[in-house]
C-alpha cells in the first residue's frame, strides 16, 4: 500500500494532464466503502435554496450566533440594515 501511494504521488508530480482516474481507481480499491451507491447519489444531488434556507433556521434555534448571522444575513438580503 505504502509503495502504492509514494508512486501515486510521484505521478501526480510528474504528470502533464489532469485526468487522475485511473489512478484515483487504483488507489480507492484499497481503501474502506462507507458510502454506497444510493447514498453517494443523495448527497451529489443539487440542492435548492430552500432546503438551505431551512436547515440553517433549523440549526439557528440552537445556536445563538448562527441565529444572528441568519437575522444579519436575512435582513441583508431584503435591503434593510
Amino acid at each position: 500500500m505504502e509503495k502504492l501511494l509514494i508512486q501515486h504521488f510521484k505521478g501526480i508530480l510528474m504528470e502533464t494532464q489532469s485526468n487522475r482516474e485511473e489512478e484515483i481507481e487504483k488507489i480507492s480499491q484499497y481503501t474502506p466503502k462507507k458510502v454506497n451507491r444510493e447514498q453517494n447519489m443523495a448527497l451529489l444531488r443539487v440542492i435548492t435554496e430552500k432546503e438551505v434556507e431551512v436547515t440553517v433556521k433549523k440549526m439557528a434555534r440552537t445556536k445563538p450566533q448562527a441565529r444572528m448571522d441568519l437575522q444579519q444575513s436575512s435582513s441583508k438580503k431584503h435591503g434593510a440594515l
